[in-house]
């Protein structure tokens, strides 16, 4: 695929702030939900697309399906689930809804999200099973070795230091607990100018630092025994060129001068994404670590 010329040049990546990662959720998401976009699954995250016939809102209910499933949570007995960076609680609510003896914490740093999160928990009459928390997810005060899981969904490419991520998962969980992503991660270095240029797009757009690397490493560091990964690329291809057609289509029209300069560089994030996965530079996967 090749970019529209109007994404091409992109000046130098550079750092993303926590109130620019706040803005671009609140300008990119935010409105869209509170105007009832994604009303089944509430998710921020990619869909798992396990056949064609599946629709782009159930296939984000079957992500968290499939993580369920890779990380083994029980439905027959109480857990403590964290959920670091989690948006407006759709997979808190996922997790709420099946498996009714899980206790969950979400984790999120923009108090708007949050806010949005509870009225959505109150409306589902959910409210024993979840708690929120405004909290950097790399240094909550929550209580060490009080979890079973600690996940992170599409969240932990926006820390700016992984590794305290990871210790901080650590703390929190159970002797044997388990700490999972699912996220994008850089597989290799762009080599091109086109492929630097796209990476940067990719990560300014959606307000990330750098995507995940180097987590086999950084994972063992804080401590974890055993870590393993699956990709699930072509799971979620379908729902990265949904994204790709839409955002062309965006730019391509004659609103794109008119949105906010958050959502002009989202846009563009949707479509670089494509070439960087077909280039492998990109991959999606989840990756599974036992204290």
């Amino acid at each position: 695929m090749r970019l529209p010329r109007l994404i091409r040049n992109f000046k130098e990546f550079e750092v993303v702030t926590k109130s620019e990662l706040i803005n671009y959720y609140n300008e990119c998401w935010l409105e869209r939900f509170e105007k009832g976009h994604n009303p089944v699954s509430h998710a921020m995250h990619l869909g798992y697309f396990a056949d064609k016939s599946v629709d782009n809102d159930t296939a984000k209910l079957n992500s968290n399906e499939f993580l369920a499933k890779q990380v083994r949570i029980p439905a027959d007995k109480e857990i403590f689930i964290a959920d670091l960076g989690c948006g407006i609680g759709g997979t808190c609510i996922y997790f709420a809804q099946n498996f009714p003896l899980a206790r969950i914490c979400g984790i999120n740093i923009s108090e708007e999200q949050i806010d949005f999160a509870n009225k959505v928990k109150k409306q589902k009459n959910i409210n024993g099973q979840i708690e929120y928390f405004i909290s950097d997810y790399a240094e909550t005060q929550l209580q060490s070795g009080k979890f079973d899981f600690v996940i992170g969904v599409e969240s932990i490419c926006h820390a700016h230091d992984k590794s305290k991520v990871y210790s901080e998962a650590y703390r929190l969980l159970k002797p044997g607990g388990v700490f999972a992503m699912m996220d994008y991660f850089e597989e290799k270095n762009p080599i091109s100018k086109d492929e630097i240029n796209n990476l940067n797009i990719f990560r300014k757009g959606w307000a990330a630092v750098e995507y995940i690397k180097n987590y086999e490493l950084l994972l063992s560091k804080a401590g974890f025994k055993t870590v393993t990964a699956v990709s699930i690329l072509d799971k979620v291809l379908p729902g990265i060129n949904h994204s790709y057609n839409k955002a062309i289509e965006r730019i391509n029209s004659g609103e794109f001068s008119g949105y906010t300069t958050a959502f002009q560089n989202h846009l563009k994030a949707c479509a670089a994404l494509c070439e960087l996965t077909e280039k492998k530079i990109i991959d999606y996967k989840v990756i599974v670590a036992q204290k």
